[in-house]
This record gives C-alpha cells, sequence and structure tokens, in this order.
C-alpha cells in the first residue's frame, strides 16, 4: 500500500510495506517466484540520484489496481482498474522501471499498473524491459531526451523492449 500498514513486512494488507522495491526483492527470493499486489496509489522509489526508481527481478509478477483489502484467494480478473489506479512515478527526474538482460527464463508480468512522468536519456522513458508481459497498463507523459553520455539511446518516451508481448495497454 502507498503508505503501508502494521509491520509493513508485505506479508498481507494488514502488513502491507510501503516499498515496492522491497515487495518485488521479496517475490524474487520466494520459491515458486512470487507476486506482488499493489494497492491503488502513487508509488515512487529510487531517489532524485537513481537512474531508475524501480528494480524488476526475473519472473516476478506485478499485479496493481487493488483496493487494498482484497482476500488472497482473491479472483484477480474482478480488479477495477479504473476506480483502483496504482501509479509508478518517475516524477519527471528517471526512468520508472529497469530489468537488464538475464539467463532466466521465468517471464516478468506487469499487469494492472499505470507508468507516469518517466525520464530517460537511455532506452525508454518509462522502462527498460527483457522477457515480459505486459497486460492491462497505461504509459502516461513519459519522455526520452537525448543527451548525456548516452546521445544515441534506443527506445521512445515509453517503452525499451525486448522478448515482450504487451496487451491491452494505452500509450500517451
Amino acid at each position: 500500500k502507498q503508505d503501508g500498514a502494521g509491520n509493513k513486512d508485505g506479508s498481507s494488507w494488514e502488513n502491507a510495506t510501503d516499498n515496492l522495491q522491497l515487495a518485488v526483492g521479496i517475490a524474487a527470493t520466494a520459491n515458486p517466484v512470487g507476486q506482488v499486489w499493489a494497492a491503488a496509489g502513487t508509488y515512487v522509489g529510487g531517489g532524485a540520484g537513481n537512474v531508475n526508481a524501480f528494480t524488476m527481478e526475473a519472473g516476478v509478477k506485478v499485479y496493481g489496481g487493488f483496493a487494498g483489502n482484497e482476500p488472497a484467494s482473491y479472483d484477480l480478473s474482478l480488479r477495477d482498474f479504473d476506480l483502483n489506479i496504482t501509479r509508478l512515478d518517475g516524477q519527471n527526474l528517471q526512468q520508472i522501471m529497469r530489468r537488464d538482460y538475464t539467463t532466466s527464463n521465468n517471464r516478468d508480468i506487469l499487469n494492472g499498473i499505470t507508468f507516469q512522468n518517466g525520464r530517460s536519456n537511455r532506452e525508454g522513458g518509462a522502462a527498460y524491459l527483457k522477457n515480459c508481459d505486459i497486460d492491462y497498463c497505461q504509459f502516461l507523459n513519459n519522455t526520452m531526451v537525448w543527451e548525456g553520455d548516452y546521445p544515441s539511446g534506443h527506445g521512445g518516451g515509453a517503452l525499451y523492449t525486448s522478448n515482450c508481448n504487451i496487451y491491452h495497454s494505452t500509450f500517451m
């Protein structure tokens, strides 16, 4: 949850972490690789000195669009993305999410997430992702600038991907 709850260890909504990167790290070390359920709210990460706000881990599945009170057995298809908007915000300072090359065959999933205000001078303003499925996501107000050490960067304002599938998503 945006503000966290309880002891903030990420084990349940009652103990939700306010640190999305911590939740991704916990899910990455689970066996099998786990899921992150993100409640409605705006999440920023990394800080102004970081190149990207969040780093994705192999095989992690990040789902947005939750109210923050759903039971563990909740049917993911019942989420309301319009009512419970889960935003990852780059604050016009940094790329929002990055996942570099990996030898893992596990596919990442990003589902029901809004990527907004990303800014990068390298691959993809909002995100640089490999080996993933992107579904029901929005990419809003993201910028790719050609400056600094990467005058010939790759990708556009929204996204640079390799081996990714994109479904039911909006780019504005």
